[in-house]
This record gives structure tokens, sequence and C-alpha cells, in this order.
């Protein structure tokens, strides 16, 4: 995987540029290929050329009747919006995807899609939203992003609630877990989110740890948005009762 795995951003950018020019003239790998090229451009923070790509790639689909294909695009054109800051879109390609698999009846490819519609929604503070979307999946074993995604996920809103004990076991179990895993982005994603169990649970520096762990996953991916945001958080001063 281009977006989560291990591949070098700029690396993957540059495989898919090659291939563009190698598959030119032919719709359906233009269009997967738009896709991905979207996500390295996301990561590397340039969300115009990222959106032009999904419009692309989303208009190449819907002409060549690929409604299958085109039903899981919200996984990339959310993470761009996601990365670009804007929740508000990002809810809505989730969104848009989850009821484009639901009207083909494939829900059950839903389940990265359901994971991040809840944390696009927990970061507006809705949680029980989150708790919602999620639940229909809460016994999947078939995805190996959902033993570590969601119990993350569910100790931040734990850790909202004031239930840090069980919190800080749920994030720190899925840290381990996902340490064995080479999906990069979402090792740092979870690390984040054990830093904001551990920043509500007063332990500054066990916080401070976890976030500069996840900054070296994203500076290793080479995903400079997300790097951005983990050092900006570095910088800011703890919290003072």
């Amino acid at each position: 995987m281009l977006f989560f795995g291990p591949t070098d951003v700029e690396a993957a950018a540059a495989r898919l540029e090659a291939l563009s020019v190698e598959f030119e003239g032919n719709p359906v790998a233009e269009a997967g290929l738009s896709r991905g090229l979207a996500a390295a451009r996301a990561q590397q923070g340039r969300f115009d050329e990222a959106r032009a790509l999904v419009a692309r790639a989303k208009t190449t689909m819907a002409e060549r009747g690929l409604r299958q294909a085109g039903s899981g695009i919200g996984f990339i054109s959310g993470s761009v919006e996601l990365l670009a800051g804007d929740v508000g879109a990002a809810e809505r390609e989730l969104r848009e995807s989850l009821e484009s698999l639901s009207g083909l009846g494939l829900e059950s490819r839903g389940a990265t899609l359901a994971l991040m519609l809840a944390r696009v929604l927990a970061m507006q503070g809705r949680h029980e939203e989150a708790e919602n979307v999620m639940r229909p999946w809460a016994d999947s074993h078939a995805w190996e992003d959902w033993s570590f995604m969601h119990p993350a996920m569910k100790a931040t809103i734990l850790a909202r609630r004031g239930e840090l004990e069980e919190a800080e076991r749920l994030a720190r179990n899925a840290a381990a877990r996902s340490q064995q895993t080479d999906f990069l982005n979402w090792r740092g994603d979870v690390l984040l989110d054990l830093a904001e169990v551990l920043r509500a649970a007063d332990k500054p520096d066990d916080a401070r740890a976890a976030v500069e762990r996840a900054l070296a996953l994203y500076e290793q991916k080479g995903n400079v948005v997300s790097a951005s945001a983990a050092r900006a958080s570095l910088a800011q001063p703890p919290a003072r009762a």
C-alpha cells in the first residue's frame, strides 16, 4: 500500500508518475494511478494537485461505469481532506464511499472507511456517532488495521470521558500491536492517540515520547504534513492543571 505502507512518499510518487506515462491512454489504469498519486501529493502538502487527481479518477470511473472501484475512493479522497485539515469534507467523502458500498451490497468491505469516518467524527467531538459507526465491525478480525486502530480510537473516546485507566490500557496495547505491521502512517496515528490519552492521564513525558516516535515514523514515510503536525505538538507547552 503506497499510502500507509513503508514506501517513501517521494519514491512512490516517482514510480506512479513513471507508470502514468507507461499507461497513458488506458483510462482504467490512469484512474488507479491518479488515486495513488493523489495520496502521495496530499502527504507532500500539495493539496490542490491531490484534489485534482481525485476528481480526475472519479470522472474516469464514472464514465467507465466502474462503480465497484469508484465506491472505495473515499479511502483516498477522505485521507486527502483529512490531511488538508478539512474534516467536514473528509466526512462527506467517507460517508459517500460507505453509501456506495452499501448500494452495491459490499458493506463488509467498509471496515477501514468506517474507522476513518469514526476518527473524523471524534475529532469533531461527536463521540456517540463515532461509536455507532464502528459498532457493526466491533468484533471483526478480518482486517489487520482494525486490530489496533479500533482500540486506539476507542481509547481516545474513553479518555475524554475520564475513563483513563482503561483508555491507557487500550491505547498502549494498540500501539504495541501496530508495531507488528509496516503501516507507517497508521502506526504514527495510533501513537498520537496514545499521546492524547497519556496527556489526559497527566503523563506529559510519556506523551511526548509517543509523539516523538510518531514523528520518526512520519519522517521515515516522507509524510511531511503529519510530521509537521507532530512537530507542532511537541512545540506546545504541557497543559497546566
